[in-house]
């Protein structure tokens, strides 16, 4: 995913999400709202708490690579074969 992403959505990104936290059943993820309405061009009214995601999921690794699983056990992102690995030629 992140190789698809654009170096624009990166820093994006990175500048809205202050704090990822990756537990045994849980992945939260901490976004600035000060940051989040500069990126909208939005006015902030009341707090400026960050905004904190909870998902019930969990990495799990296979070789070496890492898969995010939600609780139901269905990956987040569905599997697809890498065309750079599935090449014989």
């Amino acid at each position: 995913m992140a190789q698809q992403l654009s170096t624009k959505d990166q820093h994006l990104i990175r500048s809205v999400v202050s704090r990822v936290d990756v537990h045994k059943c849980e992945v939260g993820i901490e976004v600035s709202a000060s940051a989040l309405a500069g990126q909208l061009a939005v006015e902030l009214q009341g707090t400026t708490e960050p905004i904190v995601l909870h998902s019930a999921a969990k990495l799990t690794r296979t070789g070496m690579s890492l898969r995010l699983v939600e609780a139901n056990g269905t990956y987040a992102v569905p599997r697809e074969a890498n065309p750079r690995w599935s090449s014989f030629s």
